[in-house]
């Protein structure tokens, strides 16, 4: 399953035309294409006849140019000798007339271009507000995307409880694996989101019979499963709801044959938890046994979904350390669900019983009890999924 596609930030963007600014740029190109559209009245605009140059004279006063004529008034060469002084006074005021004219002229066609641009211009509302989406607080269908409110707002972790004893985690290594593999395994996008809350589990007061297993593990897969289908469908992937079966001792599983002593198993190839056809836990059964089984064995689904069982290599030389890994890391996540949900009400005695069981556990699939009672505790403080990312910690960590 490939990583989701990386969106950049979006914003709210205002739409073409808004503001003062845009009004007047549209306003001139208007004006502009309002002139152009008329060609016939700026024809009609003609610029007043130039008066013909004045007689020019040699450095000694004698013409040496043609009559000059203005608007019919004819003067001939020695008019202009005999009376230089009044001459000159005519032709200034002339020459002012003129100009007084081509203003007036040019002044009436501007205010007619202006009235007509504004008549034309189209009117835009004062303000105006960008249409915002609406949201839900759910995906309509699983793996649509279509989810307005981001799965951290639902999951917005709740304050510690009194009874959980103050302590300060030491930050996980940063990843620095190169290959493709290393970056689903080591720096999958799931690690940036709160760990689900799950909602609408049920409540266990006493330990089920067989009768009440199966009823009870399906709810308990439907809550679960309910929280983490949020993240998906956020990051726009599909993603499937795994299905429950119940084996007996002599069961089989597309991914080989099921050992009668194996309390629950994920399998991959059909995407399928399986369960012994026996009651929850056994001897020191305690009541966070059913969410705890569940939790963890449903988180295996996840680390399928994300690729990080594909991109772990099974077969190589320190496979037993990735198995650690990869239940560890179900086992963080499982403490910090189990914490979580109301229904579970896992209190300060619940705590110290967790503790103290896990001080008595080594197993070949999760190893030391070190390195389990590390990881479950760490998961009842672990906000973010990334948290409990063991494949960049230490081998030490995880034997």
């Amino acid at each position: 399953m490939s990583n989701p596609p990386q969106l950049p930030p979006q914003g709210p963007h205002l739409p073409p035309g808004e503001g003062s600014g845009n009004q007047w740029a549209r306003g001139q190109e208007h004006s502009a294409a309002t002139w152009q559209q008329n060609p016939g009245s700026a024809g009609r605009l003609q610029w007043p006849s130039q008066p013909q140059a004045a007689p020019q004279q040699s450095y000694f006063g004698h013409s040496t140019g043609p009559q000059t004529e203005y608007r019919g008034n004819r003067h001939s060469h020695s008019s202009i000798q005999h009376a230089p002084s009044a001459e000159r006074t005519s032709k200034s005021w002339r020459v002012i007339r003129i100009i007084l004219i081509v203003v007036s002229v040019i002044g009436t066609v501007l205010a007619g271009l202006v009235a007509i641009n504004l008549a034309d211009r189209p009117v835009l509302p004062a303000t105006a507000e960008t249409p915002q989406p609406t949201s839900s607080a759910s995906p309509t269908t699983e793996g649509s995307g279509n989810v307005g409110e981001h799965p951290d707002e639902v999951n917005k972790p709740p304050a510690k409880p009194d009874w959980l004893p103050d302590k300060t985690w030491l930050e996980l290594p940063t990843p620095t694996g190169t290959t493709s593999k290393d970056q689903v395994v080591m720096s999958s996008w799931i690690y940036n989101y709160y760990v689900p809350i799950p909602r609408g589990c049920p409540a266990i007061e006493t330990k089920p019979d067989k009768g009440q297993y199966q009823d009870l593990a399906q709810k308990l897969l439907d809550c679960v499963h309910d929280a983490w289908k949020l993240v998906f469908a956020h990051a726009g992937l599909d993603y499937s709801k795994p299905q429950i079966k119940i084996f007996d001792k002599k069961g089989s599983s597309p991914c080989g044959k099921i050992s009668p002593d194996v309390p629950g198993f994920y399998c991959p190839e059909d995407e399928t938890i399986y369960l012994p056809d026996v009651e929850f836990g056994s001897g020191d059964w305690t009541v966070d046994e059913p969410y705890s089984l569940i939790f963890g064995q449903y988180f295996h689904h996840v680390q399928f979904a994300v690729g990080i069982i594909d991109a772990v290599d099974w077969s190589a030389s320190d496979k037993h350390e990735q198995v650690r890994r990869f239940e560890l890391q179900a086992q963080c996540i499982r403490t910090r669900q189990l914490l979580l949900t109301d229904a579970a009400g896992f209190n300060g005695s619940d705590y110290e019983e967790l503790k103290d069981k896990l001080a008595k556990k080594r197993s070949v699939l999760k190893g030391s009890a070190e390195s389990q009672t590390n990881w479950a505790l760490r998961g009842l403080y672990a906000e973010r999924i990334s948290g409990c990312n063991t494949w960049t910690s230490p081998s030490d960590e995880v034997d």
